[in-house]
């Protein structure tokens, strides 16, 4: 006679699997994003801003965000490298800036010292182009 599983083992196994497969989905979509960065590696013939906007346009569908800016490091200064989908106060705000050194202590030097991925809430509500419940990866 097979052996009666109750609700509550049943709810727990159908935990699990949604779990696993949402892990499963997650990880091909980042072999995927992995294999779209590559391929445009392979046919950038050196073109480093195309390799650049397909890692972040990758990245901020991964992130399921609105929008993302990329900066690469030059000395002790960030550069802009690459946006998607940035709003245009920001695109033009970011351009006028030019290179810069981010604030001690801010969230992104932070990533930069120690070169660690560090993933925060957006409620800087004093910045309009950061919307409260919204995530920041650095």
């Amino acid at each position: 006679m097979p052996k009666r599983r109750n609700a509550t083992t049943v709810r727990a196994e159908e935990s699990e699997s949604a779990r696993l497969r949402r892990e499963r989905d997650e990880a091909l979509e980042r072999e995927i994003a992995a294999a779209e960065v590559l391929k445009v590696i392979s046919s950038s013939s050196g073109d480093v801003k195309s390799v650049f906007e397909a890692i972040l346009e990758n990245a901020t569908r991964i992130c399921e965000a609105k929008f993302g800016t990329l900066f690469r490091l030059e000395g002790d200064d960030l550069h802009l490298a690459a946006q998607f989908g940035t709003p245009p106060e920001l695109v033009e705000f970011q351009k006028r800036r030019g290179p810069f050194q981010p604030t001690p202590g801010h969230v992104l030097e932070r990533a930069l010292r120690t070169k660690r991925v560090t993933q925060r809430r957006c409620v800087d509500r004093r910045s309009r182009h950061l919307s409260p419940g919204g995530s920041s990866v650095y």
